[in-house]
């Protein structure tokens, strides 16, 4: 994806963390063995720093002011860009969670722009991008945080119906948003920018086994 949209000035990077200090790891009770192993826990704002720093120009003299940037569940992804100014979008399922997000995001005389949309839904992802333009009439930096996590299944009868749901929400949405968006990105000439996990490529015995992109 970095080499095909690269020629047309869109960039491109991913975000691997280990356990970050969210509900989504809190639930995993990831064991003090693996934790010392991945260097501790991280903080969601450090994840956040990291995003910012790489759809901005400190990779290329770009600032956020007037800028268009839309976040799935990430929180503090969305704290850090309004605290820059950003024109920012959130998207999510859970309509109280994104209010409560949104108030937070209340910063420099900026109110974000809210989106109550499912992105393993097609219909959802397609009035996610089309109401962002309407909204903005430009995209600049797409943040796809979205991810889910289920334990072991292999015991599960309903093993199936899980994969089914952990590949449309941590994979097909990312591919989905990025083809809906991609027009505008490279009008914008903007940034995408892919939250995963040490987990998607490293397999811990007992434990839960996480991809979020």
């Amino acid at each position: 994806m970095s080499i095909t949209l690269g020629k047309y000035g869109v960039r491109v990077n991913a975000v691997s963390p280990g356990p970050v200090k969210t509900d989504i790891f809190a639930r995993a009770r990831y064991s003090d063995e693996l934790i010392t192993l991945l260097d501790g826990w991280g903080e969601p704002e450090e994840i956040a720093e990291i995003v910012t720093s790489l759809a901005s120009d400190k990779a290329k003299d770009m600032s956020f002011e007037s800028k268009v940037y839309r976040a799935g569940i990430g929180a503090a992804i969305a704290i850090a860009f309004a605290k820059e100014s950003a024109n920012l979008v959130i998207v999510g399922r859970n309509e109280e969670n994104l209010r409560k997000v949104a108030k937070q995001c209340e910063i420099n005389n900026r109110i974000p722009y809210v989106i109550n949309a499912d992105v393993t839904n097609e219909n959802d992802t397609k009035r996610i991008i089309h109401n962002t333009i309407k909204k903005f009439n430009k995209l600049d930096i797409l943040v796809n945080n979205a991810g889910i996590l289920r334990s072991d299944l292999s015991q599960d009868n309903k093993v199936i119906e899980k994969y089914d749901e952990i590949m449309k929400t941590n994979v097909r949405a990312v591919v989905d948003l990025t083809r809906l968006a991609t027009q505008f990105l490279i009008q914008s000439k903007g940034n995408i920018v892919n939250i995963s996990s040490v987990n998607g490529s490293r397999v811990f015995r007992g434990e839960y086994t996480l991809i979020i992109i």
